[in-house]
């Protein structure tokens, strides 16, 4: 397993190669704006497109946060699927999860269901993973 990290003013360039387990996405690369995830045999690469929560006290989605900061945070981890309606909670007690819908990648956190994280991220390639 390798870590390379690049630290630049406004950015991130974090890169950890790893494969990972069934159905469950993986991290591999935020720089620029633009992510790199990998799922069910297909690597996908995205471009930040909104950042913002949703909360109950006010259901509007509040998209005032211009970086998809929580995507940076994930690189190299596993995100479980949205899928079914049982999640595992992180170890800091955080349920993350990662779905793509249409053109869009979609990544969601949240402690209680009152105050919902989301990113979504526009789908610009899709391609196979090499098998080695």
């Amino acid at each position: 397993m390798k870590w390379i990290f690049i630290v630049l003013p406004i950015s991130c360039a974090c890169i950890r190669s790893t494969a990972p387990e069934s159905k469950t996405w993986l991290i591999e690369e935020y720089q620029d704006g633009v992510i790199t995830a990998v799922h069910d045999g297909k690597k996908y690469v995205a471009t930040c497109q909104t950042a913002g929560f949703y909360s109950s006290a006010n259901p509007q989605f509040d998209s005032r946060h211009p970086i998809c900061e929580m995507a940076i945070e994930l690189v190299g981890h596993q995100i479980q699927p949205f899928e079914g309606n049982r999640y595992h909670r992180d170890d800091d007690g955080r349920v993350r999860v990662m779905w793509m819908d249409f053109d869009n990648l979609n990544l969601r956190s949240w402690r209680d269901e009152s105050v919902w994280i989301h990113e979504q991220f526009k789908i610009r390639s899709v391609r196979p993973t090499v098998k080695r």
